[in-house]
């Protein structure tokens, strides 16, 4: 009867973990659809979803662009300095509850203490396109205060997908 209740507990437990783990997933999701970009034409709608993060990646990659470059390779102190600080300006207010909640969802698998975490992490590589783990990767990079993320990042191997 004992280890009866030792399974019950444990199906509780994990019970409670996917009930609290599929809502942040579904506030990730919500806010991923949410999330908009001005076109640059009053016309035309505005970048909305992950059409907003890609936007937003090519973005970046305008900005990165217009640096000066000695031959095929920038100076990555330039970038932390100026170009990753005005776009980070431009955009903090999109990536930051972006990123905030991939923090998050990385805490939560982090914090439970049942095997087969894999399986949740894979939930959340499985959300990211190629334009939100290039934006993951230079944001981790360019940006000293996320050692957080970029534990989560490391730990979890977020990046996996990146080619």
């Amino acid at each position: 009867q004992a280890e009866q209740l030792k399974a019950q507990n444990r199906i509780a437990s994990v019970q409670a973990f996917e009930n609290g783990f599929f809502n942040i997933l579904q506030s990730f999701d919500q806010y991923n659809t949410q999330t908009t970009i001005p076109t640059s034409s009053k016309d035309k709608p505005p970048h909305a979803g992950q059409d907003a993060y890609k936007e937003i990646y090519n973005t970046l990659l305008r900005h990165s662009g217009s640096m000066h470059f000695t031959g095929t390779i920038y100076s990555t102190t330039d970038f932390r300095e100026s170009v990753y600080p005005a776009f980070w300006k431009n955009f903090q207010t999109k990536l930051e509850p972006y990123f905030r909640l991939i923090q998050i969802i990385c805490h939560k698998i982090e914090s439970v203490n049942f095997e087969n975490k894999e399986k949740y992490i894979n939930l959340l590589k499985a959300r990211l396109a190629r334009d939100d783990l290039m934006l993951i990767c230079i944001h981790c990079a360019a940006d000293n205060t996320s050692a957080r993320l970029i534990g989560y990042v490391q730990k979890f191997d977020i990046l996996e997908y990146v080619d």
